[in-house]
């Protein structure tokens, strides 16, 4: 399988989203309730990663996501909108690069990047089943 020809550098899912209570840290941090959290941005870029991969990969193969950063540039507030932009950076064997940007109305607000590695489901099943014992 040529992993350069399914997911060319370059390709990119943008979406735009509105931040909500979810999205905040309202159960974490009274001071932070009114901000995006790092979850929440971590979540997005994993979604906008596995939509560029994963629906061309063929059936029995899945991305699974090996490393993950997500830097906070500014706080993003409750009720924005916030524009999410994740691109294919690097095609390395089975492993794929993507980076995210996170702009809101009134600037940067994130960056961070993904690595995911193209697996077998079998093979990850396997590996799963092994690691603990066969159960």
């Amino acid at each position: 399988m040529d992993f350069n020809e399914l997911f060319p550098v370059g390709t990119y899912r943008r979406m735009v989203k509105k931040v909500s209570v979810s999205d905040t840290v309202t159960n974490r941090s009274k001071a932070l309730e009114e901000f995006m959290s790092t979850a929440a941005f971590l979540e997005t870029m994993t979604q906008l990663a596995v939509e560029i991969l994963d629906h061309k990969l063929p059936e029995g193969f899945v991305s699974v996501g090996v490393r993950s950063e997500v830097h906070n540039l500014a706080p993003a507030v409750l009720g924005d909108d916030v524009t999410f932009t994740v691109t294919v950076d690097r095609v390395e064997g089975n492993r794929v690069v993507l980076s995210m940007k996170a702009d809101d109305p009134h600037g940067p607000v994130a960056t961070g990047l993904q690595e995911r590695v193209v697996v077998s489901t079998d093979l990850l099943e396997k590996r799963v089943w092994e690691r603990f014992g066969g159960r």
